[in-house]
């Protein structure tokens, strides 16, 4: 994997914490910067390490699947991406914002970030199928997927607090689509 595709899967995958961001920006009454940066930072710390977990467990089966490890990357990311845009889709109806909330407690955002986190968790699976043997690699590309996320819902935590209403449920769609098209590519090499 080169590190144009490691930015757009970490594009991809932080779409999903974006879209939460942008809820917690909307629905706080004040919102203050660190709140925005304890928020910003589980969801970076999250992305970062769940694809850590699922490359640990990919590589005890990955050997017995590299003839096929595209094709599984293909599946893994093209699910990730459907269900993304179909989790999105099914909100768009349910996220009407009633009114302006506290801060969300750290129990909630740990537990935010975990669920949103989840893909990650698999697209680690893919790195162990896909040929990154070195952990060094590993670390690398996840750190990218961390920082990318954490910039991305630091930017997302103030637009919602400023255009959420408009925003909110196009995130879903977009992270869907570009996983989408990752796997299309994962397909064709």
């Amino acid at each position: 994997m080169n590190l144009s595709a490691i930015i757009y899967i970490a594009i991809g995958l932080s779409m999903d914490a974006f879209a939460v961001s942008l809820t917690n920006g909307m629905m706080v009454k004040k919102l203050r910067i660190p709140y925005a940066l304890k928020l910003s930072v589980f969801f970076g710390v999250f992305q970062m390490l769940m694809p850590i977990v699922g490359w640990l467990a990919g590589v005890g089966f990955s050997g017995k699947v590299s003839a096929v490890g595209n094709y599984i990357a293909f599946v893994v990311l093209a699910v990730i991406g459907g269900k993304m845009i179909m989790d999105s889709h099914k909100q768009c109806k349910c996220d009407e914002i009633q009114g302006k909330s506290e801060e969300s407690s750290l129990k909630i955002i740990v537990c935010l970030a975990i669920a949103t986190s989840i893909d990650a968790l698999a697209v680690g699976v893919t790195f162990a199928c896909t040929g990154v043997t070195l952990f060094s690699t590993l670390v690398m590309y996840c750190a990218i997927i961390g920082a990318i996320t954490l910039v991305i819902c630091l930017a997302g935590v103030y637009m919602g607090r400023r255009f959420g209403g408009i925003l909110a449920n196009k995130a879903g769609y977009l992270g869907g689509a570009i996983l989408l098209i990752i796997a299309v590519k994962m397909l064709i090499q």
